[in-house]
């Protein structure tokens, strides 16, 4: 019985099926929900279909723009860059800014152009967000919202309230991922004020590729801007229209470039357009000179200076010792703000504010530096600088060019330059403003300054070392350090915030620098507090079979030095450059070898002599046997901060070789 039931229902089950499939036979078939009906279809929109034309432009690069199958090493294409400057007749200054970009790479595109961080000084300037919106492929335009934009203290100003005018605007675009399309557009007005610049600096290129930039500057009629461009060829166009006229400086399709190792600046290899609306360097410095001396160096001065600086230079019998005194205060003492020159004016603070705040930018602390100094009846002067070799342009005047500022006091009758913002810095030795036109405030200046490269003598690092191999291959290494100039400045900045168990560490590490097994048998360091002569350092260190014998022959390979700072040379490790190499401050290493070889061996061979040079550097070497001794004396001089391209061949060449020489070995026998 249960088995006929189960036939049953088979049966009926088949006629089922043949029922079904003779319906879907004969009916006709219905239709699939539209693609458009889908929510999670992808929609497609035509560009041409909106009305809104850089929604439009934006869609279309979204859709099928250039991508990483034109720009494949970009992390975003640029497809517009525009910056408008209107400088009015009551010399506001109007700055609008427009851009487009499609973004490549996610992480790296988005912290270039997705989270944007806009200065300004609320003091003097207001700033606006006209647009910021994220499209897509969908061509749905993605506004930011009021909660993704807002005012912050910047960070390196967070405890700094003196400079609390000081706001950057942050703008974090939405919906953000590869090949998302975002507009920027702002705008940022800045009052007539003698902290106005009346001038700028455009960079024209990026290393990512740039389709459209523009730069464009408007003046009242009568007054004609001073413009030069760098890095590239390009004349402006000029069109009039009422009572003004505006310059109009474009470049189409520039390429994706590539930053190279150890580069300058980009200001230094990228093109840029400088700008000033001031007819001269004196029309320049008459609202900036006067403005900041009477108030850093009031007369008279405020009693606390006096009474610091009496206190500082207690014991101090010359003038340059009193003004090192002064100069170690004013870097170690009062805390640096790396604010950026111009963003908060030009005028300084009062000293005794400054003084009392025991914090200031660089204009702050090179003010407080001459009023110390002024107490002490040394006169000095600020000077404006451009860090980086970036070449400061004479026929375009504007104080926008610069970019530091630092101190020059007349001590003996010589100038002495010093950064007082360096907090590792040494007297007599600033490294910012080298070999380039320099600003001087002065009352009644009228023109710009030159100041000279520094010479390589004034940065020395002189490394004596002594090794003794011990029969067994065990080596025992004494290192001695001395550092000056722009060395110093690197060990102090490297040692002086390592104490006990911290300095212990790092010198262990370093000991690694001769051998995985060193050990660390003990280290001393000199008043990285100094800020002259040198600093100094010792380094023991203990190598278990460093060289063992191999029969009756024995290579000693000569040891490195133990601290990486005691050693600065550049790399020159591409064969050919595009852009310069930047080889940085002149200097001078220095390095006196000795090794004692063990009874019943005696020196088979030492490394030959090795001399040359190039534009840029000459080193030498020799060592010598005597008995069972050897030594070497080892010297490279590097006296040119940038090298040009038509100077690397020669320069790679002789680094190379020198650098092959590192490897030097002796070569023992038994006697």
């Amino acid at each position: 019985m249960i088995r006929r039931r189960k036939y049953l229902f088979l049966s009926l089950m088949a006629f089922a099926a043949c029922k079904s499939s003779d319906a879907s036979k004969s009916e006709p078939k219905k239709q699939q929900p539209a693609a458009a009906a889908d929510p999670w279809a992808k929609k497609a929109v035509d560009p041409k279909a909106i009305k809104d034309p850089d929604l439009a432009t934006m869609t279309e690069l979204a859709q099928g723009g250039p991508g990483k199958t034109e720009y494949p090493q970009a992390d975003a294409v640029v497809a517009m860059d525009r910056d408008d400057i209107i400088v009015k007749a009551d010399n506001t200054v109007v700055h609008h800014h427009k851009s487009i970009v499609k973004l490549l790479d996610a992480q790296r595109g988005k912290e270039k152009f997705a989270d944007v961080h806009i200065p300004f000084d609320t003091k003097r300037q207001t700033l606006t967000i006209d647009n910021a919106r994220t499209v897509n492929s969908d061509g749905e335009a993605h506004a930011a919202s009021p909660e993704e934009i807002g005012d912050i203290v910047p960070p390196r100003l967070a405890d700094a309230t003196m400079y609390s005018d000081v706001r950057e605007r942050v703008v974090s675009f939405p919906a953000v991922d590869k090949g998302s399309v975002v507009e920027l557009e702002w705008t940022k007005t800045t009052k007539a004020s003698p902290d106005s610049a009346m001038g700028g600096e455009e960079m024209l290129g990026q290393w990512d590729p740039v389709l459209d930039r523009t730069v464009t500057i408007t003046a009242p009629s009568g007054v004609t801007p001073k413009f030069a461009v760098e890095g590239i060829k390009l004349e402006p166009t000029t069109s009039t229209s009422g009572d003004t006229t505006m310059w109009t400086f474009h470049l189409a399709k520039q390429p994706d470039q590539h930053p190279e190792h150890s580069a300058p600046l980009d200001a230094a290899v990228l093109p840029r357009v400088v700008f000033g609306m001031q007819a001269s360097w004196q029309k320049v410095l008459e609202p900036v000179a006067a403005r900041f001396l009477d108030k850093a160096v009031p007369n008279p001065l405020p009693p606390s200076i006096k009474a610091e600086a009496d206190r500082i230079v207690a014991g101090a019998t010359t003038d340059a010792d009193k003004a090192a005194k002064l100069y170690a205060f004013v870097a170690h003492d009062i805390r640096s703000i790396d604010l950026p020159l111009g963003w908060a004016g030009y005028e300084p603070h009062a000293p005794d504010a400054v003084l009392a705040n025991k914090y200031a930018d660089d204009r702050d602390k090179v003010g407080l530096l001459l009023a110390l100094a002024a107490s002490q009846n040394i006169k000095g002067r600020p000077v404006l600088v451009r860090t980086g070799k970036v070449p400061v342009i004479a026929s375009v005047p504007t104080v926008a060019q610069f970019d530091r500022m630092i101190a020059k006091l007349d001590v003996g009758g010589k100038d002495t330059w010093l950064d007082p913002s360096d907090e590792y810095g040494q007297y007599g030795v600033a490294f910012a403003g080298q070999d380039n036109l320099v600003l001087p405030l002065e009352k009644g200046g009228t023109e710009l300054g030159s100041r000279p490269p520094l010479d390589p003598s004034t940065s020395v690092s002189h490394v004596t070392a002594a090794y003794t191999l011990g029969a067994n291959g065990d080596l025992d290494a004494t290192y001695k350090y001395e550092m000056s100039g722009w060395y110093a400045d690197r060990a102090s900045s490297e040692l002086r915030p390592l104490k006990g168990e911290r300095l212990d560490k790092f010198f262990a590490r370093s000991a690694s620098m001769l051998s995985a097994s060193a050990i660390d048998k003990g280290h001393e360091v000199g008043d990285t507090n100094s800020v002259q002569g040198s600093i100094t350092a010792t380094h023991h260190v203990a190598v278990p079979g460093y060289s063992a014998a191999q029969g009756n022959f024995r290579n000693f390979e000569l040891p490195p030095v133990s601290l990486g700072v005691a050693e600065d040379a550049p790399s020159a490790s591409l064969s050919k450059r595009k852009y310069p190499l930047w080889v940085g401050v002149p200097r001078t290493e220095k390095g006196d070898v000795t090794v004692q070889i063990p009874a019943g061996w005696r020196v088979a061979y030492v490394p030959p002599k090795l001399e040359g040079s190039a534009e840029g550097v000459s080193f030498s070497s020799a060592c010598e046997a005597a008995g069972q001794t050897v030594t070497c004396h080892d010297e490279i001089k590097l006296d040119k901060l940038v090298l040009g391209t038509a100077q690397y061949a020669a320069f790679h060449d002789a680094i190379s070789k020198l650098q092959a020489y590192e490897r030097r070995v002796v070569l023992l026998t038994k006697a």
